[in-house]
């Protein structure tokens, strides 16, 4: 990760999930608060294709080689999840960040090192 990184956090994730209606045996829909490994699946499938992405369930990371690859990489990004009715919470998100803690590790154009 050179030039620059940001980063999204925070949300909660439903879809409706069919359960039985242990009365009467019919099958309802409900809210339910989605798995952990659905979402990062969806998420995947979401931004697989987009260069200097990564996301990890509701962390969002972009980057680029170069000030303008980051841009494009970030422009690319936020088309996407606005096309697919997705929004990220402006005060949640960081941008254009010279060095990234990320699960653990520190990530920069120095390289990954152990995060603090």
């Amino acid at each position: 990760m050179n030039r620059g990184a940001s980063t999204e956090t925070g949300g909660n994730w439903q879809r409706p999930h069919k359960t039985r209606d242990k009365r009467n045996g019919a099958q309802t829909q409900k809210n339910t608060l989605l798995a952990p490994g659905y979402f990062q699946q969806v998420m995947d499938e979401i931004t697989s294709d987009l260069p200097g992405v990564a996301v990890y369930l509701d962390d969002i990371l972009c980057s680029g080689a170069t000030a303008e690859a980051h841009l494009q990489n970030l422009r690319l990004l936020l088309e996407r999840l606005r096309d697919k009715g997705l929004r990220c919470r402006l005060e949640k998100c960081n941008f254009a960040q010279p060095q990234v803690v990320y699960l653990g590790h520190m990530l920069s154009s120095e390289g990954i090192h152990r995060g603090p």
